[in-house]
């Protein structure tokens, strides 16, 4: 009886990962080449879980299938004021908060293009994506 509750156990598993993989079908927009490169400047990369996420990067949704909190947004960026007393000026860090690896990678996206997306932002890429890129899946 513990075996077959087990195995159903796991089974409801992988059907609800390759549900929320199938379900993030939705192709992520990757900034244009002008945008697609280093931020000159200092930036802080943050994984966090997902009650975090919510509270820094707050549109959430719940996944009613799994009962899960799954983050929708996977990734923001905030630009945090730096001051330079000795220049008299003040510049800007680039925050960047993203999901950990298993909440993106389950979700079907792949970590290293969420933070591409968001340092894209932090350089000045807007909120409507203009010039997005579309990948094709694996690439």
């Amino acid at each position: 009886m513990t075996r077959i509750i087990t195995v159903a156990v796991l089974a409801i598993c992988l059907a609800t990962q390759a549900m929320a993989q199938k379900r993030a079908g939705r192709p992520l927009p990757m900034p244009p080449p002008e945008y697609d490169k280093p931020y000159d400047g200092p930036m802080i990369v943050a994984h966090v879980d997902a009650k975090m996420m919510a509270q820094l990067c707050p549109r959430t949704i719940i996944d009613r299938t799994s009962r899960l909190e799954v983050p929708v947004t996977l990734g923001c960026r905030h630009m945090v004021p730096v001051p330079n007393a000795a220049q008299q000026t003040t510049g800007y860090a680039c925050l960047i908060v993203m999901a950990q690896d298993d909440i993106i990678t389950g979700m079907g996206y792949r970590p290293i293009d969420i933070e591409i997306h968001e340092r894209a932002h932090c350089l000045g890429w807007g909120a409507d994506h203009p010039g997005a890129r579309y990948p094709e899946a694996g690439d």
